[in-house]
């Protein structure tokens, strides 16, 4: 950005900030072994990037999370993007950043939680988190996440269970 004398200068560094929230696997709305919406993050400006977007979920809350209630199945989430404007697709990148690796439930339950890094979301962009079970033998669960980001407030839809 130039400054009045024409130096190029560094914008001014913006503070990371957070959303906080729950959203829940309904077994009895989805298949959840394939994978299923479960957040969605959108930006609703539109001339401004969200940059460094992460996602971390809880999977150990108390009698109503992913460790307590599903004790033998696996879960893994994605950062699903409709790259070619119309079809959400899973990115699979070389980092691993856009998939997790599955977590079984007994592992959860033991204070356990699951981040994901969205990374950018463009002007008026979203993107959603999709998650996948091994199996639907347990029941719905609750899952608490926090959003940090930088730059515009994202409008976060969730899913609630019915």
């Amino acid at each position: 950005m130039p400054s009045r004398h024409g130096i190029w200068e560094a914008p001014p560094w913006r503070a990371t900030t957070g959303t906080a929230g729950e959203t829940d696997i309904d077994v009895t709305a989805a298949d959840y072994t394939a994978y299923v919406l479960l957040l969605t993050i959108a930006n609703p400006s539109a001339n401004n990037f969200i940059e460094d977007c992460y996602v971390h979920f809880d999977l150990n809350q108390d009698t109503t999370g992913f460790g307590a209630v599903n004790t033998t199945e696996t879960i893994a989430l994605a950062v699903a993007r409709k790259i070619d404007g119309t079809n959400y697709r899973i990115g699979g990148n070389t980092n691993g950043d856009d998939e997790t690796p599955a977590m079984t439930g007994s592992v959860a339950a033991v204070d356990r939680g699951m981040g994901l890094h969205v990374g950018p979301i463009g002007p008026d962009e979203d993107c959603q988190i999709w998650v996948k079970l091994s199996a639907e033998t347990g029941g719905d669960c609750a899952l608490p996440y926090i959003v940090y980001y930088r730059g515009p407030a994202p409008t976060i839809t969730e899913v609630a269970a019915a």
